[in-house]
């Protein structure tokens, strides 16, 4: 039926050749190849300085392995669908600098994107249905702009060293949104929803998160930072919080004008912290903390924080521990049955801070119809 109808033909009744011609074209270096609508067999490999235009519907599948391999540099994908076949890889690169994506959609595979030692543009499009990853990345340096990530197994972004800044994407419907190990990473302009336990999880990163919106609830906290020593937050949003707003273990962080609601006591009365301190250091200036558990818990370490309000606390405003020191400079405090609970050896100052309606609590709210944790998942 193939031989009969023709390439066009057999593309235009859905169906896709054995041998798919335009493997041949795009493995010559140079070639600006027209990619036809309708499905074509993969693998393809792709050589240096190969541009690839598709038209509207036009995919590429494969059966086992990577269905598109980059193998050169100066590589540019525009307008195509890329299917992973089950438990492989959509789009392989290493070594490559300069690939380049434009409105490319990435479905399925253990890993959509997996990137090694490679220079990435990524400029709209989506990865969805990740088994794992949406995009994997080692020591590669990352630009992603207007990418829906959606539906990974796992997590959607995981960069492994390098660098990456991710802007104006949307993450929804995975374990974790980015997730960041020894990497220096800048987000701006994101939102995360439907993320089940940590929107942003970032391991000695250096990481800058501005303007970012996380709904929740999440299980383990909206943004979880270990062992960081520059991680900065500016005028971002987090509501209905779940175990924790921003979770710093280990960290020194910068924040700046964010608000942060919603922390959830869970039914074993753990968690709930809007700003939680583990042996950390944190400036924190002109940031909201509303409906939390408990505002600020600071178990170690060092918190300054200026110009805030933290209000309409279930359990305490602020919570420091025996090896805190903190100091609230200008802050309200404002209903909650206490204030300020400080254990023995810890060292408040407190400087131009008022309280407000202390001494009560504040009235029952809604647990974002869900209970927490949920079954099925155990918090770590």
């Amino acid at each position: 039926m193939i031989a009969a109808l023709g390439l066009a033909g057999a593309l235009a009744c859905g169906l896709a050749p054995a041998v798919d011609p335009l493997a041949a074209e795009v493995e010559r270096p140079g070639r600006v190849v027209r990619v036809p609508a309708g499905r074509h067999t993969g693998p393809w490999r792709l050589a240096a300085g190969v541009h690839l235009r598709a038209e509207p519907g036009a995919s590429v599948e494969a059966t086992a392995g990577a269905t598109v391999t980059v193998e050169g540099d100066g590589v540019t994908l525009e307008g195509l669908t890329v299917r992973a076949p089950p438990g492989g890889v959509a789009l392989a690169a290493t070594g490559v600098r300069g690939l380049v994506l434009r409105a490319v959609r990435i479905v399925g595979g253990k890993r959509g994107l997996s990137l090694v030692r490679t220079r990435l543009a990524w400029r709209s499009g989506a990865a969805t249905g990740g088994e794992e990853y949406g995009l994997w990345a080692q020591d590669s340096r990352v630009s992603v702009d207007g990418v829906d990530f959606e539906g990974a197994g796992g997590t959607a972004v995981y960069a492994a060293g390098g660098r990456a800044a991710v802007t104006r994407c949307d993450f929804a419907h995975s374990e974790y949104g980015l997730m960041a190990y020894g990497s220096s990473v800048d987000i701006r302009d994101c939102r995360f929803h439907g993320i089940r336990r940590a929107g942003a999880a970032l391991v000695r990163s250096a990481a800058r998160l501005w303007r970012a919106r996380f709904e929740g609830p999440f299980y383990e906290a909206a943004v979880s930072v270990v062992g960081s020593p520059r991680f900065q937050m500016r005028r971002s949003r987090v509501d209905a919080a779940g175990a924790a707003g921003v979770k710093l273990l280990n960290s020194t962080a910068v924040l700046r004008g964010d608000r942060i609601a919603g922390a959830q006591v869970d039914s074993k009365g753990l968690e709930g912290d809007g700003l939680y301190l583990f042996d950390s250091e944190v400036d924190s200036v002109g940031d909201r903390l509303l409906d939390d558990g408990t505002g600020i818990e600071l178990l170690g370490g060092r918190a300054t924080v200026r110009a805030c309000r933290i209000e309409r606390s279930s359990e305490v405003a602020v919570d420091v521990g025996e090896k805190g020191s903190l100091a609230l400079l200008g802050c309200v405090l404002a209903d909650a049955p206490e204030g300020v609970a400080a254990e023995q050896g810890s060292a408040p100052r407190l400087s131009g801070t008022r309280f407000l309606r202390i001494g009560r609590r504040p009235p029952a709210r809604a647990a974002h119809g869900m209970n927490f944790p949920p079954a099925g998942v155990e918090k770590k």
